[in-house]
């Protein structure tokens, strides 16, 4: 197993614990020093980190911590996958609004090409935009990689020079950049020029993103410079019976949503009832109207609710399915 899922699988055992600060800065205990590792191991390292789905839930909620205004519920993929065309260390993208569950609530879809600049001794990660008009046709190629089949450099976009991300490793997680005035780019859907600016942290549990963008005087346009967190979300599969009604269902436990029947339902963090507790919820359009609650077997009974979890082998398969 490689260090960064045997990472990863610590800490989904304790699935809502945010532990960022811990991850600490050069030369505090339990960080690797800086020349622990090759250019190449940390690019290793990075893929198998940044694959992946991250929520935030609780912040997109409006039960953040400290009174923090909530914000746009949102839900990102990052899957590895084989694309030769863009080198060893792809990955498609694909972003909600909402829980993650609904093609139709997807607003961004690129494929990200990380390699290792030995010049700079950093991971660069090289943005790649798909054809317009071709979303639809690779919508939930997670699951499906097979889809991305026929793309490559030759008839995809990339990002201006300069709006790469550029990651440096410090210990168990990577701080990702853009260099201030280097990406210039149109405003979306106009002849505008505007200033992007990313930073970024990707660790084990959270994946935390401060996007801010200026147009070439200076003036803000959209973004902010407080990190939103976003939590690395534990995957399940689950045979569930709600209110009569048997379905094997895919979940996940960051406000993860699936259908059942007619019914939907949602498995989330409880932090009201006690520390690593997920709650399994009946919705109706006014909100949860039923709940049962686990704390370490991963099995959910109440009255109307009746589920039995466990982790797949493999996250982005569904309940009945081969590993792909």
């Amino acid at each position: 197993m490689s260090v960064a899922r045997a990472l990863i699988n610590t800490a989904l055992t304790a699935p809502f614990a945010v532990w960022l600060s811990s991850c600490g800065a050069p030369g505090e205990p339990g960080v690797a020093p800086p020349g622990a590792t090759s250019l190449d191991e940390d690019l290793q390292y990075f893929s198998e980190l940044l694959d992946g789905e991250f929520d935030n839930f609780e912040r997109g909620n409006g039960i953040a911590e400290g009174g923090t205004a909530p914000e746009a519920r949102v839900h990102y993929v990052y899957r590895r996958v084989d694309l030769p065309a863009f080198g060893e260390h792809v990955v498609y993208v694909q972003q909600y609004f909402g829980a993650g569950d609904k093609a139709a609530a997807v607003y961004r879809q690129r494929i990200y090409e990380s390699y290792a600049d030995a010049g700079r001794d950093e991971v660069v990660t090289r943005i790649w935009s798909f054809p317009q008009g071709d979303g639809p046709n690779v919508v939930d190629s997670q699951y499906e990689p097979s889809r991305l089949q026929g793309y490559s450099r030759e008839n995809m976009t990339t990002l201006p020079e300069g709006c790469e991300i550029f990651w440096r490793r410090n210990g168990v997680h990577f701080v990702g950049y853009q260099k201030p005035g280097d990406c210039i780019m149109n405003f979306p859907n106009t002849e505008a020029r505007m200033v992007l600016a990313d930073d970024l942290i990707l660790s084990p549990t959270v994946f935390s993103t401060a996007t801010r963008a200026h147009d070439l005087e200076g003036a803000w346009l959209f973004g902010s410079d407080v990190p939103s967190p976003k939590t690395r979300v534990g995957v399940y599969h689950c045979a569930v019976n709600v209110e009569g009604t048997d379905a094997s269902i895919r979940i996940h436990d960051q406000g993860g949503e699936a259908g059942v029947g007619d019914l939907r339902v949602r498995l989330r963090p409880a932090p009201e009832s006690g520390d690593n507790v997920l709650a399994f919820e009946v919705l109706d359009d006014d909100g949860a109207v039923s709940r049962a609650l686990t704390s370490d077997d991963l099995k959910f009974t109440n009255d109307s609710i009746s589920a039995e979890c466990r982790i797949p082998e493999d996250p982005w398969s569904f309940p009945g399915q081969p590993r792909r």
